[in-house]
């Protein structure tokens, strides 16, 4: 089969990528919770999102992806983002980042 249409790879890693970072902290206003705790969630949050970007970006750079499963990475991140807890705006916003990085 073409690689041209090979996503098993692509859905392996971001399988791989949203199962190490899956306990990343959902966006909260942080209400009620001390400053110093809130203000450390939001850095480990931070920082959690900073490698999961930096790999995809890394991994699709080394695969030399296509539109085609760069879509498909960048859907897959999604998805599963929300899945975590994540809001649907901010998934869509870091997808498109992801994708915008790839090229």
């Amino acid at each position: 089969m073409f690689r041209w249409f090979s996503f098993a790879f692509v859905d392996q890693f971001a399988s791989d990528l949203l199962r190490d970072v899956g306990q990343l902290p959902a966006l909260h206003d942080g209400a009620g919770e001390k400053p110093k705790k809130a203000t450390k969630q939001k850095q480990k949050r931070d920082m959690a999102l900073t490698l999961l970007h930096r790999r995809a970006v890394d991994f699709g750079r080394g695969q030399k992806l296509n539109f085609l499963q760069k879509a498909r990475l960048s859907k897959q991140l999604q998805d599963g983002l929300i899945r975590g807890g994540q809001p649907a705006e901010f998934a869509k916003d870091f997808a498109v980042r992801v994708i915008a990085d790839l090229r």
